[in-house]
């Protein structure tokens, strides 16, 4: 169940009435939501598409708030204010009076930028040369996506791979780089495992998040090691925005023994807020083997909490806390002398738990010209496997990083331009525990960006960062982009280039099981790469157009084998192109696309594992019913791909598999998920989807069974009680 409560003051008489009476919750509920015509007034969709911010792209943090504030306009549905200008208008004179600056060079803040009442949340995507993909909190909603990793799939440039059922690892690569060679950041903490370096996307659902940026290329210039090939940003609600208070509660069943609860609360006084969720899940599982029937059983529990204090104007802190926790059963993985290895049933299992989190300190100026960030997160990782096989594997990693960020703001009037010069210093700490035995790193960065915005058309950013290891060689990396908007046209050129880098995980210096033997004396991943494309837009807005072609080399690669891991000679080397639509046909309706040819060759020549050739994906959005109702569909297309399959050539005396890689592929497949929502009320949604409705069958990996056609339903209940619109300030 859902639960969402609109306490205006059209219905605070009801709601007092009820209160009085013997009726549940549900019942409330439902009286709050009798009016449709509130219903559609607040779905009703604009004639062009919304616009998109992005975040994670640029060291520089977007203005959270400055200056003195400001009385509020009451805006129509039209989107006028009292005094009869358009907001797009008001934006529009800000941002040119920001361009043209004053003559002691103060930044003129645009106070409409942002969403769900939090101040600015990123800078428009039309001002970065980065190619970045943002999937929204709503489209997750629509598409009733559970795990993150689903909202991913087919993206431009991205795939998407999981193995051993529901509670498998989950590997998410870009521009057919490694898993590991992403960095995955949640609400401002880096969440890659230091054991393995890469992000188990099964752990992460979806409940709360508000946005998710994929940003393409290497990013080692902004974030360092991890970000080689480009960097997830996700981005979750804190509960800041309008005062009051609100709870939410969803509830669902379906196929394979699933059942699933999300809640959420959370509460604001203008001056103090907070956010508080959980989400269980729980799911029967499959038989994921070749070998047996036995299903496969996973547990999901996912608690975040996260809240803020402004005790001043332009200071605010806050703080996020999540904890990621998974219980799974697993098959274990053996074959007969001569014959291929693959999964089969036996007793073996795993629990893997995370818990991220930070604190942020941050201080912007009145006048919006400077702002002051500390940053402090933590991040410790636990992976229990228990193999029926060999035995008990226990790997524990802690990363403790701690940054100072500083951006200063300023115009200069002759070039009508704006710049923003921002600063980084951060410290990282990498601990690793394992077979009873500890090992630490750890290294200081300094990193500097510029980025400057000219005659509301040319956007152009540059980075650059020093790593000091004290474990590796020093290493410096750089990125730069450029935007162009030819608004006349309908055009806009992008391009970026840059070099990313990728220490060694600790698990391939330090770790050692079952047959594997650590290596100390790895060296570092690096890669130099760049893209160039141009976004078109037609029909006044309703449409947009991206082609990106794409190119990056990779040398020192890592492979990672049963027995260790080294660096291969030679450069591993991955081009293609990204494309990507959007269209509204008429308010209500909804359709996008995206389709990726990637062409990654390992330093062998051979294709990479996982990576097809083709990739597409294409959206349907119907809303309907004045509102109430959604039909969605989402149908991803995944090509024929190049996996590597194992034959044991012997048994060693104690059991263990003497294995050849050998190449197999993965055939082309379709996948058809269809969703539906309708609300009985504004508080009130009930909503089912059929997952792989094709029936298909199909592997994203060689050695691991898929789930077939499967449906779920359930219901969604909200609850806001919202305060009279006063800051306790």
């Amino acid at each position: 169940m859902t639960f969402k409560f609109h306490a205006r003051s059209e219905s605070v008489a009801a709601c007092r009435a009820l209160s009085n009476r013997p009726v549940g919750l549900l019942a409330v509920a439902l009286s709050l939501g009798s009016s449709t015509h509130v219903l559609a007034q607040q779905t009703q969709a604009p004639a062009v598409l919304p616009p998109i911010v992005v975040e994670g792209a640029t060291l520089a943090k977007p203005i959270a708030k400055a200056g003195p504030k400001k009385k509020p306009q009451v805006a129509d549905d039209e989107g006028q204010d009292q005094g009869g200008a358009s907001k797009k208008a008001k934006s529009a004179a800000a941002a040119a009076q920001g361009q043209a600056g004053s003559g002691s060079g103060a930044v003129e803040i645009d106070e409409s930028a942002g969403s769900a009442g939090q101040g600015a949340a990123g800078f428009d995507r039309e001002t970065l040369g980065t190619s970045v993909t943002v999937v929204t909190g709503q489209e997750i909603d629509k598409q009733q996506v559970r795990n993150a990793a689903d909202a991913l799939r087919a993206l431009p440039g991205v795939q998407v791979s999981r193995g051993a059922g529901f509670g498998g690892i989950t590997d998410v690569r870009i521009r057919g780089a490694e898993a590991n060679h992403t960095l995955v950041i949640v609400d401002g903490i880096a969440v890659n495992d230091p054991t393995t370096g890469s992000f188990d996307f099964s752990n992460l659902l979806t409940e709360g998040i508000e946005r998710i940026e994929v940003i393409r290329g290497p990013q080692s210039g902004l974030y360092g090691s991890n970000a080689l090939a480009g960097v997830v940003n996700v981005i979750t609600t804190d509960g800041r925005g309008k005062p009051g208070a609100s709870a939410t509660a969803r509830t669902e069943f379906g196929g394979y023994g699933t059942r699933d609860v999300a809640t959420r609360a959370s509460a604001s006084n203008g001056t103090a807020w907070f956010s508080v969720g959980h989400h269980w899940r729980e799911v029967a599982g499959f038989n994921v083997a070749a070998i047996g029937n036995e299903d496969d059983p996973v547990r999901f529990s996912q608690l975040s909490l996260r809240g803020g204090v402004e005790p001043i104007d332009g200071l605010v802190v806050d703080f996020s806390l999540r904890k990621f926790t998974k219980n799974a059963a697993r098959d274990g993985y053996d074959g007969p002398d001569g014959g291929f290895a693959g999964a089969f049933d036996d007793a073996s299992s795993f629990t893997s738990d995370i818990l991220a989190t930070g604190l942020n300190i941050r201080y912007d100026s009145r006048d919006g010209s400077f702002t002051h960030l500390v940053r402090l997160s933590r991040l410790a990782s636990s992976v229990v496997d228990k193999d029926a096989a060999f035995g008990i594997s226990d790997n524990e990693g802690i990363a403790n990083r701690y940054a100072y960020l500083a951006t200063w703001r300023f115009a200069t009037p002759a070039l009508a331009a704006k710049h923003s010069l921002t600063s980084l210093v951060e410290q990282q700490d990498d601990r690793f525990i394992g077979n009873g035995l500890s090992h630490e790193r750890g290294q200081l960065a300094f990193a500097g960006e510029w980025r400057g915005e000219f005659a509301d058309r040319l956007t152009l950013t540059g980075s650059v960062r020093h790593d000091d290891s004290d474990s590796f060689d020093d290493v410096n990396t750089w990125r730069a982009s450029t935007s162009l908007s030819l608004r006349e046209l309908g055009l806009r050129p992008h391009a970026s280039v840059g070099t990313g880098v990728k220490l060694p995980t600790m698990f391939e210096q330090f770790g050692q099981f079952g047959l594997f033997l650590p290596n100390p004396g790895l060296q570092a991943e690096k890669s130099f790469g760049w893209d160039a494309g141009v976004e078109l837009t037609l029909f006044g807005g309703r449409a947009i157009f991206d082609v990106t072609y794409f190119e990056q080399d990779l040398e020192n690669k890592i492979r990672t084998t049963f027995t260790g891991a080294i660096n291969l000679p030679g450069i591993s080397t991955r081009d293609g192109v990204e494309v990507a639509a959007r269209l509204r046909v008429v308010d209500g309706v909804t359709v996008g696309g995206s389709y990726t040819w990637l062409d990654a060759i390992d330093a062998d020549g051979q294709e990479e594992a996982r990576r097809a050739r083709h990739a597409a994906r294409f959206d349907f959005d119907y809303v309907f019913a004045e509102g109430r109702g959604n039909l969605n569909l989402a149908a991803l297309y995944n090509g024929r791909a190049r996996d590597d399959g194992f034959f044991v050539l012997f048994h060693d005396p104690f059991g263990y598999p003497a294995l050849d890689q050998r190449v197999v592929y993965l055939d082309p497949y379709w996948l058809l998920t269809v969703s539906a929502s309708y609300k009985l009320t504004p508080n009130v949604e009930l909503f089912g989807r059929v997952e792989n409705a094709l029936d298909t069958e199909y592997r994203e990996q060689v050695d691991y069974a898929t789930p077939g056609i499967a449906a779920y339903g359930g219901v969604r209940v909200s609850l806001d009680a919202l305060a009279d619109r006063v800051s306790s300030k």
